[in-house]
């Protein structure tokens, strides 16, 4: 089932994707059901996610 992300939801993504450059580990918490974010990178795009499959999740591509 798709349901939007939130304005806030898409802030608190961004901000676990831009700490996984600098940390080992995310500090974040999923916005929904506080459990562990995870990133999944790809060539040139990453999946920011929620370790609980179906909860949450945000794709982002590059140039």
């Amino acid at each position: 089932m798709f349901v939007e992300l939130t304005q806030n939801e898409i802030k608190i993504l961004l901000q676990a994707a831009t700490e996984s450059n600098y940390a080992d580990e995310i500090s974040v918490k999923c916005p929904r059901c506080g459990s562990k974010i995870i990133i999944i990178e790809y060539e040139k795009s990453y999946v920011v996610r929620c370790e609980k499959e179906g909860c949450i999740e945000m794709t982002s591509r590059g140039i």
